[in-house]
């Protein structure tokens, strides 16, 4: 046993929690307390005993750990001096506690000098925040203000009954520390103040549990207060970052400041796609340090969004503080330069790769490099496996990998099937108000703005180009209403919305229309497969589907063919299955569908 094995468990065994008879806490409960103050998960009975066999040891870097375990120990009495918390830290190997740090434990071990400037900087931010956050807040009934009473009875739920209006109180005008309050009433009081708008963003959230020193929110506790307002979700924010951060002062001469490859999010922003950003967020597993975590594939039909979705899980404030090395990202499209993309990854890492002989070298120096870092690797429009795999197996045990691809084979073959998330269409209300707030003329004809959301079904890249459209002929109204009626009524009108800067990661920048992005999976398809698709135009779109034994008898073929031909169609982003057996293609690709059917004179 290690002498921090031998003080944890000394410190264990002196511990008493409230209204407990005797002294002495088990390892389970010590656990559990564990991950009730700092939400981490998956801590339990056996992490606690290989920490006192000395058979397991907490990593340097996870020193918010440590610091809550120091917190409960001394909660429970098991700590009564400062001294105490520093010689476990010191017989651990670890640095001893700071000021700020010692704050969260215990104020009054601050030094005298600091003591009384700390708990009024805590308790003041804290308080302004959330008064002004509660000043913010309308009940979600009455429309009207929420008052402290109110709050407090939001936090209590059922299960904590201890909360009252003075102690909001006093939490607003800082007469009360709120650091002794328990990690899960915090939760409670970031949902009460969600659930009344008084705040929006987990940005927000986490400025208010900073201010109280809680740190900020974990994946599993975003989930947790997503799952009690039961719809109301707490929102991710787009922040603006600087390409590549500079180095702070005082970095030595090599230092290489993180790289932030991603590029910009589309200037309209995004719409809609809140929920699908947390199940991305909540699917890297951020919370599973020093484990392999297989890369995950965002897959689904061209335009559908995958490449955006990929820029703004880069851009959230809480990604890039979770990978402080940098974002990697490459687009690599149909003819992929695998190695200019690996040699600008290097560069990016401040490491030269361009007298290594092949791609696989050139691999094996970025996997060493990365080994120990934190870094989030995105690798955007993966048209072919090889290619794609050069980039998806580089990342260490905490860099984690995002793979976007319209072929269903691809994403699994990189990411398996379980690590495979199809992206659907928008909602019709959130593909309104991205057509809205492109054209904010149109709000005046809501009828004819959803007649044309319905019959470009509900896709980003269409919505967005029949809104750059309109928006420049919105000075000639009579005219703009003309086109309104041209995309609705024309299939060749939809198809050709133009994109005039070509497509993100493509190797050229001409403009490129709706349907050759389209076509872009359709071309790779054989002689027979192409005219089945093109025949598959006779099924219409959403909402009608179809079956396998009335795809054998428009295409003319046997049952088994049927089946082979579709699984193609589905590998390549063409058709979807729904619900049981029965199979459906978007309205935009029908259009293109039957733009085939005259062409091949089928």
């Amino acid at each position: 046993m290690s002498e921090f094995g031998n003080l944890l468990r000394k410190y264990r065994q002196l511990a008493k929690p409230p209204n407990a008879k005797k002294e002495g806490i088990t390892q389970s409960h010590l656990a559990s307390l564990l991950e009730n103050y700092s939400g981490l998960p998956n801590l339990n009975k056996v992490s606690i005993s290989r920490w006192e066999s000395g058979t397991r040891q907490i990593p340097s870097d996870r020193r918010e750990l440590l610091v809550n375990l120091i917190r409960v120990l001394v909660d429970t009495s098991g700590i009564k001096e400062l001294s105490e918390a520093n010689k476990l830290l010191q017989f651990g190997g670890y640095a001893l506690l700071q000021n700020d740090e010692i704050a969260k434990i215990n104020l009054d071990w601050v030094d005298v000098r600091s003591n009384y400037q700390i708990k009024q900087m805590i308790g003041s931010t804290f308080g302004k925040l959330l008064k002004k956050y509660r000043k913010q807040a309308r009940h979600p009934e009455t429309k009207g203000f929420v008052s402290q009473g109110y709050l407090a009875s939001l936090i209590d739920g059922s299960n904590n009954p201890t909360i009252s209006a003075s102690m909001i109180s006093r939490w607003e005008t800082g007469s009360r520390k709120v650091s002794r309050v328990e990690r899960q009433t915090m939760l409670r009081l970031v949902y009460a103040l969600r659930l009344c708008d008084g705040l929006t963003y987990i940005k927000e959230a986490n400025a208010l549990l900073e201010a109280g020193l809680f740190g900020t929110l974990i994946s599993k506790e975003v989930e947790q207060i997503n799952s009690w307002l039961n719809g109301k979700i707490l929102k991710f924010d787009y922040s603006t970052v600087s390409p590549t951060p500079p180095p702070s002062f005082g970095a030595p001469l090599n230092h290489v400041a993180p790289s932030f490859m991603a590029p910009a999010l589309p200037e309209h922003g995004i719409f809609g796609r809140d929920q699908f950003l947390s199940k991305i967020y909540n699917e890297l597993r951020l919370n599973e340090a020093n484990h392999y975590v297989p890369p995950l594939a965002l897959r689904g039909m061209g335009g559908i969004g995958k490449t955006t979705l990929s820029i703004a899980i880069s851009r959230l404030d809480l990604i890039q503080k979770q990978f402080p090395d940098g974002i990697l990202w490459t687009a690599l499209g149909e003819t992929p330069t695998v190695r200019l993309e690996l040699d600008r990854w290097g560069r990016a890492l401040g490491i030269d790769l361009l007298a290594e002989p092949d791609e696989l070298a050139c691999v094996e120096r970025l996997r060493a490099t990365l080994l120990a870092k934190r870094v989030l690797i995105i690798v955007d429009d993966v048209w072919d496996i090889n290619s794609g795999r050069y980039f998806s197996t580089i990342g260490g045990l905490n860099c984690r990998t995002i793979v976007t691809t319209r072929d269903v084979e691809i994403a699994q073959n990189l990411a398996t099937r379980n690590r495979t998330l199809r992206v659907d269409l928008l909602s019709p209300n959130a593909s309104f108000n991205l057509l809205t707030h492109l054209v904010p003329e149109m709000v005046a004809d809501p009828k004819s703005a959803k007649l044309l959301c319905e019959r470009l079904e509900f896709l980003p890249l269409a919505l967005t180009l029949a809104g750059r459209l309109l928006a420049d002929e919105a000075d000639v109204p009579s005219r703009m209403r003309r086109i309104v009626t041209e995309l609705i009524e024309r299939r060749e009108a939809r198809l050709q919305l133009v994109q005039p800067e070509g497509r993100l990661g493509s190797k050229d920048d001409n403009p490129i229309s709706l349907q050759a992005m389209l076509g872009l999976s359709v071309d790779r398809l054989d002689k027979i497969d192409l005219e089945r698709f093109a025949m598959s135009a006779v099924f219409g779109g959403a909402p009608l589907t179809w079956d396998i034994n009335a795809a054998a008898y428009v295409w003319d073929c046997s049952v088994d063919q049927a089946e082979a031909t579709t699984s193609r169609l589905i590998k390549k982003g063409l058709v979807e299955r729904v619900e049981g057996e029965r199979y459906w293609m978007n309205t935009l690709l029908v259009d293109y569908a039957k733009e085939l059917m005259e062409e091949m004179n089928l």
